[in-house]
């Protein structure tokens, strides 16, 4: 995916030659730096063992497949609507491959539906995903109103979500492996955790480069950190990007911004091709100026994160993890593209409802 993305960078920059200082403003910073920053205390919560014994401590409960794949899902719903889609995926992943290599657990359908997961429940709350921050700090209204607008389209895909696990996933106990040998690092995972909580307030506070210095003595602490970046991650992003900008130059996304604006009637549909081109959160900023309605353009992002993995910058962060399974592009999208016509469909109905 990587190369097929920098080769596409390279043929847009080749059509439509930019400067350098332009090229690199195209590049969100801040994203990366806080990407970089999760991947690092994330890995060394990894390495510490922890993530490995609270993984078996879940399998020994008995959970069936099925039991064990709602409760992860459920999961990744519910702390979606308060710790972001991006953050909440941090948090369940390691667990996840945790889980997986514990049992015999079909661990690419578990990283698919836990992608769907944090695209739902995300979309419920204003603090959900980077587009509902936006959309509900320039449109001004309050965070229950803001819930309130979004209850409808979220309670639906959640309910339709949560069914198609049940029925999905069968209702049997896993094999497990052997219980894991590895030694727990108490002073490495109690610090991380302190880190983390530290890191996330200085995110907030908009110190980001002052939280990523934070962690350097950490890491000389603990050298095996610094192996821990996960470059293919980062470098997906930040190609990103670089072809976000690159397509935004073209007179067909300028035509498609300026057919919104004379008919905003067809936000819904032009909203979620954009999504999908561009990304849920690049195309939110692009859409925003336009003042389309608020309920349309806002369920129509959101529904956006669906379909292609460039959707969402979630989607990219469950398919570009470290130890993920081969071929899981492909299979990721026989689940994302239906669940896109879905919600796309729920998201028409409602949206015909309150015209």
């Amino acid at each position: 995916m990587l190369l097929i993305l920098l080769a596409a960078a390279v043929v847009l920059a080749c059509a439509k030659p930019v400067s350098l200082p332009q090229l690199l403003a195209w590049i969100n910073g801040p994203t990366l730096e806080v990407l970089a920053g999760l991947g690092i205390l994330t890995q060394a919560l990894e390495h510490s063992g922890v993530l490995e014994r609270l993984a078996w401590s879940i399998l020994q409960q008995g959970h069936s497949q099925r039991s064990l794949a709602m409760l992860l899902v459920l999961s990744g719903v519910l702390l979606s609507t308060v710790l972001t889609n991006d953050l909440t995926l941090f948090l369940l992943l390691p667990i996840t491959m945790h889980v997986a290599r514990l049992s015999d657990h079909d661990l690419s359908l578990l990283l698919i539906f836990e992608a769907l997961a944090v695209n739902t429940g995300s979309l419920w709350s204003p603090v959900g995903n980077p587009q509902n921050i936006l959309l509900w700090q320039m449109s001004g209204i309050g965070f229950v109103q803001f819930v309130g607008m979004m209850t409808p389209l979220a309670v639906s895909l959640m309910v339709l979500l949560l069914a198609v696990t049940w029925w999905v996933f069968p209702n049997r106990t896993g094999t497990l492996q052997p219980a894991p040998k590895t030694q727990v690092d108490t002073r490495l995972w109690r610090s991380a955790l302190l880190l983390y909580a530290a890191f996330l307030m200085l995110t907030e506070m908009h110190l980001r480069l002052w939280a990523l210095l934070m962690l350097i003595p950490w890491m000389l602490w603990r050298p095996v950190l610094f192996r821990s970046l996960n470059l293919p991650l980062l470098s997906t992003f930040l190609v990103m990007f670089v072809l976000m900008g690159e397509l935004r130059q073209f007179a067909w996304i300028k035509l498609l911004l300026s057919g919104m604006r004379q008919h905003p009637q067809h936000t819904l549909v032009s909203a979620i091709l954009a999504s999908q081109v561009l990304s849920n959160v690049p195309a939110s900023v692009l859409l925003v100026p336009l003042k389309l309605p608020l309920r349309d353009l806002a369920y129509a992002v959101n529904i956006g994160g669906y379909g292609l993995a460039s959707g969402s910058l979630a989607n990219l962060i469950v398919l570009r993890w470290q130890g993920v399974p081969p071929g899981l592009w492909i299979r990721f999208h026989r689940w994302s593209l239906p669940a896109l016509i879905l919600a796309a469909s729920i998201g028409w109905l409602l949206l015909n409802h309150y015209a």
